[in-house]
């Protein structure tokens, strides 16, 4: 294939891919040769919103640790005072 022959036929691609699509920007910059794509705002809002849902997933998280951790140091202690007790009441019987 010649050097002109490669042109006419990026540009007849072009010519038959609608220019919204998503799949038109990367096949004509992958047909030019820049292989970034850049993102719709719908895109970028989706992004967005998934980085936020892992943000607020993790301190969700993080708080239910917390929260459990919180409730085994209680259960820790009541069972020492309960066995305090019971050890109280044989020394006495």
């Amino acid at each position: 294939m010649f050097q002109g022959e490669g042109q006419n036929r990026t540009e007849e691609l072009e010519s038959n891919l609608p220019s919204t699509s998503s799949e038109a920007r990367v096949a004509m910059s992958a047909s030019t040769g820049n292989q970034k794509k850049r993102l719709t705002v719908h895109e970028k809002l989706a992004n967005d919103f998934h980085e936020h849902k892992l943000k607020y997933l993790k301190e969700e998280h993080e708080m239910k640790m917390k929260i459990l951790q919180v409730e085994l140091e209680i259960k820790m202690k009541e069972r020492e005072m309960q066995q305090a007790q019971m050890s109280h009441q044989y020394m006495n019987l």
